[in-house]
């Protein structure tokens, strides 16, 4: 992918740093890496930072983001946009997407390598929680946040289409944020994404 770093998402998110089938967070345009392990007591993790993997389940922690690029087919579309965006902070852009048939905002941010929308739009929508999905995120200050996850049918970012998107349902902590949603850098992973900045424009395409 390519882009410009950036740094500041995680902040609107009250700094949950987690990963559901990819990371919960927003750098620019890359993947960062993502893990998920089961406790002794059957609670399933889910965290970016390797470290904090007690060693006991180090050896049965998995990779989410390489499990989710090989078992995921080309069903993105080989088409390009350019979108117009508008910015809300150091590299978060928001931009308007059609959600299973409806317009939101949702931003897009090179740190956040996961989708994730917000329970009023899971609400609007009609959309229904993945059975067994539960899952705690762990936070920078170590505490835990219960989560679960939804399947968005279909994503459109102007004539790009991506299906059958797995999404962390999560409240922004900022309600001044009118954005219903993240867009999940993983699931752009097919594509490259420039940022012009003058014309305040996101161009995606596919990676040759």
């Amino acid at each position: 992918m390519n882009g410009t770093k950036a740094t500041g998402v995680k902040k609107l998110f009250g700094a949950v740093l987690v990963s559901l089938l990819a990371q919960f967070a927003y750098p620019a345009y890359s993947h960062a890496e993502n893990f998920r392990y089961e406790d002794s007591l059957g609670t399933v993790h889910f965290t970016n930072d390797w470290d904090s993997i007690p060693e006991e389940y180090q050896k049965s922690a998995t990779s989410i983001g390489a499990e989710k690029k090989k078992k995921k087919a080309l069903e993105l579309g080989l088409k390009s946009s350019v979108m117009k965006y508008k910015d809300i902070g150091k590299d978060e852009r928001l931009v308007q997407v059609v959600v299973n048939g409806v317009k939101m905002n949702f931003i897009m941010d090179a740190e956040s390598t996961s989708a994730v929308i917000t329970h009023k739009a899971e609400e609007e929508l009609g959309l229904k929680k993945i059975p067994g999905s539960e899952a705690v995120a762990h936070t920078p200050t170590g505490a835990l946040l219960p989560v679960y996850m939804v399947e968005l049918a279909k994503i459109q970012l102007g004539q790009v289409e991506l299906k059958n998107i797995t999404a962390v349902v999560k409240d922004f902590d900022d309600t001044s944020i009118d954005a219903a949603g993240i867009i999940g850098m993983d699931d752009l992973q097919d594509y490259d994404v420039v940022v012009d900045k003058e014309a305040k424009t996101v161009t995606i395409k596919p990676q040759e």
